[in-house]
């Protein structure tokens, strides 16, 4: 269904060298569903600071399915990993229901949430130590949300698909941005509502797909790429905070489903740049360096997924 972004990521080839040096990162998924009458049934992982070489990815993967027999179920996925290009991640999540007796009405949903934090340093043969530089980060994102275009049942009720994404460094937020795909039984025969916050919105576009099974859905598909500067020294360090989550929930077990699938988004990858020329400074790295703690990463945007599941 997704068509990976080449023009996107080749821009991003070679502006970054990344060490094996630990990072400090977390990807959780979780999941509910409950299938006619059924006890619900739950399902969660989370992988946290595994050792990682270059290249490595760090998985979580749950599936809740009550009756083995596909109807209802909810399935969520992440990953997160490091390579020469900076950082990435993959977030999917589906919620799926299906009750002939059309009914009861209760939510079945799976989160994917990716967190990750990594010191890094800039050195270079060409630029002196303490040279003021800017730094250039560049981020690509793709996905698609998709939500069911009809009901199964007369109860009211709601089929959402959320994604979002933030990215810090030394904790100033230069990127925040989330998006919602919301199709409500009461304007069930009227496409559903979308809503964005942050600066990609205007980089969603709307369609309609067809799953695997051959059912058409609402889709909106996102390929959006951003650039964010700061200013530093060449060899000073600093942090760089990413997190990643996407969200799907239906009010069922109805014959809908809810989707947010982004197989090729969140890289970021860096630059450097003298800050008084404005030249690219060719021969810098970027390299993650141990940092000298074990600062807590994983699981702050578990409260985003369970607000979303309370509403």
């Amino acid at each position: 269904m997704l068509r990976s972004r080449h023009a996107v990521l080749a821009t991003l080839v070679s502006v970054a060298t990344v060490s094996t040096a630990r990072a400090q990162f977390a990807v959780t998924v979780d999941s509910t569903a409950r299938y006619q009458g059924a006890p619900f049934q739950s399902a969660s992982q989370t992988v946290t600071n595994p050792p990682l070489v270059l290249g490595d990815v760090a998985s979580a993967f749950s599936l809740s399915d009550p009756a083995l027999d596909g109807y209802s179920f909810a399935r969520g996925e992440a990953r997160f990993g490091y390579d020469a290009l900076g950082g990435y991640s993959r977030n999917f999540a589906r919620a799926s229901g299906w009750a002939p007796s059309f009914g009861p009405p209760d939510e079945v949903y799976a989160t994917s949430n990716s967190n990750a934090t990594a010191m890094y340093r800039v050195s270079s043969a060409s630029t002196p130590v303490g040279t003021p530089i800017q730094i250039r980060c560049f981020l690509a994102y793709t996905g698609t949300l998709g939500v069911a275009n009809y009901f199964g049942s007369t109860n009211p009720g709601e089929l959402t698909a959320t994604f979002g994404s933030t990215f810090t460094i030394d904790g100033v937020s230069y990127f925040d941005a989330s998006a919602t795909l919301e199709q409500r039984f009461s304007n069930s025969q009227s496409p559903p509502i979308f809503t964005t916050t942050g600066p990609w919105g205007g980089a969603w576009t709307s369609s309609t797909e067809t799953d695997p099974s051959g059912s058409e859905y609402n889709a909106m598909t996102l390929a959006y790429t951003d650039v964010v500067n700061f200013n530093t020294v060449m060899s000073a360090d600093f942090d760089v905070a990413f997190t990643q989550y996407a969200a799907a929930q239906i009010p069922g077990p109805f014959e809908a489903f809810a989707m947010a699938d982004f197989t090729n988004t969140g890289r970021f990858s860096f630059q450097a740049f003298d800050a008084q020329t404005g030249e690219r400074i060719t021969d810098a790295q970027f390299n993650i360096i141990p940092t000298p703690g074990a600062a807590s990463v994983g699981l702050a945007l578990l409260a985003f997924a369970s607000c979303r599941r309370r509403r």
